[in-house]
């Protein structure tokens, strides 16, 4: 009997899990949205390419140089480092950025734009999905239960 409590408990608890991740996702959805379309896309140097120790290898923090809409030259580094940029010192690449808010500028490719959002999504199929397996154990026992009464 107390082991299936565990799974009913388990069960809310990757629910609650589970519903927090998707408002995430869907959260990080609507903010990737917003900014492809307030941002513009422009032609960008690689200036630099600042290789970082991270848990798992090395990510990469880049500084673009670009020419702003009024003709300014202007300096970037996106607020996000990438785990494999795909070019190097010297490429020119397309970048988004929100007019204003230089700080906003990222690659134009979707690994940089929606990885946020894929990563919340399949973490919140992945607890939904535990989430079910507690469930369906915990009415299992429940069934077992009654044949054996």
């Amino acid at each position: 009997m107390s082991r299936n409590w565990i799974y009913l408990v388990l069960g809310l608890m990757f629910s609650a899990g589970g519903l927090l991740l998707a408002l995430a996702s869907l959260s990080t959805l609507l903010s990737t949205r917003r900014f492809m379309a307030d941002s513009v896309v422009t032609e960008a140097q690689v200036m630099q390419l600042d290789m970082q120790a991270a848990r798992k290898g090395v990510v990469y923090s880049p500084v673009f140089r670009f020419t702003d809409g009024r003709g300014q030259p202007m300096d970037v580094r996106p607020a996000l480092p990438l785990r494999n940029p795909g070019f190097k010192t010297g490429d020119v690449v397309r970048i988004r950025y929100v007019p204003h808010r230089f700080d906003t500028a990222r690659p134009d490719d979707a690994q940089a734009l929606w990885r946020p959002t894929w990563f919340c999504a399949a973490l919140a199929l992945l607890t939904s999905l535990a989430a079910w397996g507690a469930f369906y154990s915990w009415a299992e026992n429940r069934r077992a239960a009654a044949v054996k009464r």
